[in-house]
């Protein structure tokens, strides 16, 4: 669901229109427009509220008079519909990680979660460091783990392998992670694993 308001005029006096919108509510949300003002010239998005947070910043610039951008916004909102919890922060995250102009980049995006990691937690530089120092991406021995820096450790991660902090952790691609932390990754989601021995 994404929930926006347009105006034409000043923020105060605007229009609400949920996705997804079916042509005759968009109709009437454009009717009540045209009672503020006839100038489509004019027409901005103020404000966006949906379940990944930072997605208002990336549509401010969407041009809901332009052919097309209204379906793609019913697009978008549909996808959010898809989505759980998990997937709405890693979104967070792989927008922020990403040069986004546009909603047909925030589209291209919101097909491409797969490639992503969520390291859980991990919401800044020293809890990204203590996380790779801990599951073993960054080894260390136990008996110096105390005394290390885990924010310089966290900030040269970030620094080489880009990614972006969300509400729930770090989000970065996949190919930028250890193939055997990926595989450990996997095993922690399966319902039960099952090793066989012949």
């Amino acid at each position: 669901m994404i929930n926006i308001l347009m105006t034409r005029t000043n923020d105060d006096d605007g229009v609400y229109l949920r996705f997804p919108a079916s042509p005759a509510e968009i109709g009437e949300a454009f009717a009540e427009m045209d009672s503020i003002s006839t100038d489509t010239s004019a027409t901005k998005l103020v404000e966006t509220v949906s379940n990944v947070y930072n997605l208002s910043g990336y549509l401010k610039n969407v041009e809901v008079e332009k052919p097309g951008e209204l379906e793609k916004l019913n697009t978008l909102a549909r996808k959010l519909q898809t989505m759980d919890r998990e997937s709405c922060f890693k979104f967070e995250g792989v927008l922020d990680a990403n040069s986004v102009n546009g909603i047909d980049d925030i589209l291209r995006l919101s097909e491409s979660l797969d490639e992503y990691a969520l390291l859980p937690d991990a919401v800044g530089g020293s809890a990204l460091g203590k996380y790779l120092v801990t599951h073993g991406m960054t080894p260390f021995p136990e008996s110096v783990q105390p005394y290390l820096d885990y924010q310089i450790i966290g900030a040269e991660f970030y620094a080489g392998h880009g990614g972006a902090f969300c509400r729930a952790g770090y989000v970065v691609r996949k190919e930028e992670l250890p193939q055997q932390f990926l595989q450990t990754g996997q095993e922690q989601k399966s319902v039960m694993l099952l090793r066989l021995r012949a």
